[in-house]
């Protein structure tokens, strides 16, 4: 990452960098939390588990349960089942 190695070979501080790169647009608040993460654990990815859940595979979890049951049931009654 460019940010990354601009920080760590040339010291290049958040207002270093928007000072180079004035066309990104980036804040300064927003590259002194990515600098201090990124000095913090050496990455700027993000944490396993973080983030919103995944409702969209819940519900197709639960859409293929109610299919698998629909065609085991060969067109009879399978709400029981679930």
């Amino acid at each position: 990452m460019l940010i990354k190695n601009l920080q760590e070979l040339k010291s290049y501080g958040a207002k270093r960098l928007i000072k180079e790169f004035p066309t990104k647009g980036w804040k300064l608040r927003t590259l002194n939390k990515l600098l201090r993460k990124l000095k913090d654990t050496g990455t700027t990815d993000r944490r396993t588990g973080s983030g919103r859940p995944a409702v969209r595979d819940k519900a197709i979890d639960e859409w293929r349960k109610r299919l698998h049951f629909c065609l085991s049931a060969k067109g009879g009654h399978f709400e029981h089942k679930l």
